[in-house]
């Protein structure tokens, strides 16, 4: 996993935002920051954390987003990552299920067929079609499409090698009506009372202006 600041100002407090697939730091950028110092987490094709980030920081908040929900879970089940709370968007510990995730057909699919062409449609359904794609341009990522490709091959092994039961670690979870990555009942399915729904696409923070809107707090 990389670990990139995108806030450090010296507070006590950590926001630990998990990225989904393929993302890194720039999904996140426009998001204001005034009480916490914000550290991006992305590349899961190896699970490697530095523990270290968090050692200054009376409290860590984890903020996960889509396959990040089950790297931030993962870490946290493992004795890896410590925090105070998590919160979940777009995604599950199950991430690749015909009830609770990505129907396993189409994960299959994805991998199989994914070329740069496949991989930029499949953005722009995480965007919710061309025209939020071309709103969030500036939240894409900047990683080269093999390392992408090896990232989504790899997650899919580490999804079948480990299962994540524990979902009392996560104190909410936000699920889009409007995802197209992963079936806004399939989200339900799996958080259940956890879950606030709200609108939007898959990438539904692209218009947030601070992490108070995201936190709760």
């Amino acid at each position: 996993m990389e670990a990139k600041w995108v806030v450090r100002n010296s507070r006590k407090s950590l926001i630990l935002f998990f990225c989904g697939w393929g993302f890194d730091e720039r999904c996140i950028r426009h998001i204001g920051s005034q009480w916490h110092d914000v550290v991006a987490v992305y590349d899961y094709r190896s699970l490697d954390f530095d523990q270290s980030v968090t050692n200054e920081y009376d409290e860590v908040e984890v903020v996960a987003w889509s396959f990040g929900v089950w790297a931030a879970g993962w870490l946290m089940e493992q004795g890896l990552l410590r925090a105070n709370s998590a919160r979940a968007i777009n995604g599950t510990l199950n991430p690749v299920s015909d009830t609770e995730g990505i129907p396993t057909a189409i994960f299959g699919g994805t991998v199989g067929n994914l070329t740069e062409t496949t991989m930029k449609k499949f953005t722009m359904r995480i965007c919710g079609g061309a025209r939020g794609y071309a709103e969030l341009s500036e939240l894409m990522p900047q990683r080269c499409f093999e390392e992408q490709r090896e990232e989504l091959i790899l997650l899919g092994e580490h999804f079948q090698r480990w299962s994540l039961p524990n979902k009392d670690i996560w104190s909410s979870a936000l699920i889009s009506t409007d995802d197209l990555i992963f079936p806004y009942q399939n989200l339900k399915n799996h958080w259940g009372d956890r879950a606030t729904t709200i609108g939007g696409a898959h990438l539904c923070f692209g218009k947030v202006e601070s992490w108070k809107e995201m936190i709760g707090e």
